[in-house]
């Protein structure tokens, strides 16, 4: 599976047309840029400045954003923020990509362009595509448990990979996590509470943030587990330190 050297080797305009770059010619709005076999990147030189988004970050990130529910509202509420999926399942990935090619044509290309989906390891790449402290908001929706002891170690939230999303994250952006699993659910708290870059958005304060809402009434999991009666466990982390200071 490609992956850019660093984030300098991304042309984020591939992925958000018009944002990074001149609006493409329609010939060039209809190709999908996904890193998949049928559908490959090319990460071997550097883009320009403006292409690989020194100036302009991605605002919001969907960590394995399955068939990307999330990625499709964020984009229709927040026009003027980027929201990018990440997937490392290629057929997760194409669908999603070419959902939001048909959001986009339905629209002129008027709407839909500000949210993508890139098929990419996020666990071992991430820090490849996103800038030093850039995003404002990540969203972990429904990992995999990963049950066996044998297989913790892959889990999305460990103490190495809260130092690289503490990393990409903006000082008090917030990471919203949410899984119907309780075992994973207390073993991902621990791993925030212990880490020294993070807190825990009270309970108050949560109740009143819009993209917690949009946890429990967006993603297919979320309406299953609702609709089965099961018990949803989730939790909203700020970043309260950044990285580069310690």
């Amino acid at each position: 599976m490609p992956f850019p050297k660093n984030p300098n080797y991304v042309n984020w305009n591939l992925h958000f047309p018009g944002f990074f770059g001149p609006m493409p010619s329609k010939e060039d709005l209809y190709k999908l840029h996904i890193n998949t076999r049928e559908h490959p990147i090319e990460y071997e030189t550097e883009e320009s400045p403006e292409a690989s988004g020194i100036n302009r970050p991605i605002d919001f990130l969907d960590m394995g954003c399955g068939f990307g529910a999330l990625v499709y509202e964020l984009g229709r509420l927040y026009p003027d923020k980027l929201t990018l999926g990440i997937e490392i399942r290629e057929k997760p990935s194409t669908f999603v990509a070419k959902k939001i090619l048909a959001f986009r044509h339905e629209s002129n290309f008027q709407q839909y362009r500000n949210c993508s989906v890139i098929r990419t390891n996020g666990m071992k790449y991430l820090l490849n595509y996103i800038r030093q402290h850039t995003l404002s908001a990540m969203f972990i929706l429904f990992p995999d448990p990963h049950f066996k002891k044998s297989n913790w170690k892959r889990r999305i939230i460990s103490d190495e990979l809260l130092t690289k999303y503490e990393f990409v994250l903006k000082e008090n952006g917030n990471i919203y996590y949410i899984t119907d699993v309780y075992e994973t659910f207390t073993d991902a708290v621990e791993k925030f509470e212990r880490h020294p870059g993070f807190v825990k958005v009270s309970d108050e304060e949560t109740q009143n943030d819009a993209f917690y809402k949009l946890l429990f009434n967006v993603t297919d999991e979320c309406k299953k587990a609702i609709r089965l009666d099961q018990t949803l466990h989730s939790v909203v982390i700020l970043a309260i330190e950044l990285a580069a200071s310690k």
